[in-house]
């Protein structure tokens, strides 16, 4: 079991709450994508107009690999 402050009910000493794998991923999984589009952004405003660093982000974004 994960602790996770602010989901389930079933809480534990200290105030913190139990929580299953189940619950937990999907929140890891968005803080990871959420993570992985700032750095894209962070890139794309870094490069500017410049053509050949927009096509080589494109070609780096593109190459991802689906959740």
């Amino acid at each position: 079991m994960l602790i996770c402050p602010f989901l389930s009910d079933r809480l534990r000493p200290g105030g913190e709450r139990k929580v299953g794998r189940a619950a937990y991923d999907p929140v890891a999984e968005q803080v990871e994508e959420e993570a992985n589009v700032d750095a894209i952004l962070q890139q794309l405003k870094m490069v500017g107009e410049s053509k050949g660093s927009l096509m080589y982000i494109d070609r780096h974004v593109g190459k991802r690999k689906a959740a």
